[in-house]
């Protein structure tokens, strides 16, 4: 028997919501496992980094500052940066793995791009090169795009969730828990994080030369930030300027 038009179209959407209810519970599910992988190190120094950062925005909110083309690029990139930050934790923490590090690697570009403008050497419509990323970190740059590319079906394949049963072999939908992956991309994301701050603490300064003052307390607590990361086992290169 047919069902009513009415009636399967609300079956319909039903199964889609129902479905992607899944998705979310699976991915609720993983970031519970994540959470416990990461340790509380870097879970602190991610926290007082978003401290520092909401601090940092919010003392000289409404008040302009001295600008000039280099710094109005440089507060752009950084505002992109800062407006992807949940974004690329819930990617990370909730088993979407492949896409955490699409994100990442964006994120990464953008510190080297920051880097290019502040020595004017910035092309527009050019991928940012990786020499400008911080110093010692451009083998992340390769490993970011190693798992980011469609292309590398070997990486994509080991991330993903494989069921058999019998003869039938498949792969399930629903992100799942890996543990390197996990820990690996959460520390790149607090080390981009790390600088982005660092970046956006040095704008500021620049901006508003006669008051540095009001941004201690947001300096405070990056350095409580650091601290964190070399106890999880980092080394933080002072920056150089």
């Amino acid at each position: 028997m047919t069902k009513d038009p009415k009636e399967a179209i609300s079956d319909a959407l039903s199964r889609a919501c129902e479905f992607e209810g899944q998705l979310l519970a699976a991915g609720q599910s993983v970031r519970e496992r994540s959470k416990v992988a990461y340790g509380s190190d870097l879970l602190d120094a991610r926290m007082c980094l978003m401290a520092a950062l909401s601090m940092s925005l919010d003392a000289k909110n409404g008040v302009p500052g001295k600008t000039n083309e280099g710094t109005s690029h440089r507060l752009v990139l950084l505002t992109t940066f800062i407006q992807g930050i949940p974004a690329a934790e819930t990617l990370i923490s909730e088993g979407q793995y492949a896409k955490a590090a699409a994100v990442l690697k964006q994120d990464y570009e953008i510190l080297a791009r920051l880097k290019e403008v502040e020595d004017g050497v910035a092309q527009a419509g050019r991928t940012p090169n990786a020499r400008y990323a911080p110093e010692g970190s451009q083998r992340i740059y390769g490993e970011l795009n190693r798992v980011a590319h469609p292309s590398n079906q070997d990486v994509l394949n080991e991330l993903l969730d494989h069921f058999h049963s019998g003869e039938i072999k498949g792969i399930s939908p629903q992100p799942v828990f890996q543990e390197n992956a996990a820990r690996g991309l959460y520390e790149v994301h607090v080390f981009t994080l790390l600088h982005a701050v660092r970046e956006h603490l040095k704008l500021q300064v620049e901006m508003y030369p006669d008051d540095v003052a009001a941004f201690e307390s947001a300096i405070r607590f990056f350095m409580m930030a650091t601290g964190f990361v070399e106890k999880a086992g980092f080394i933080v290169e002072p920056s150089n300027k």
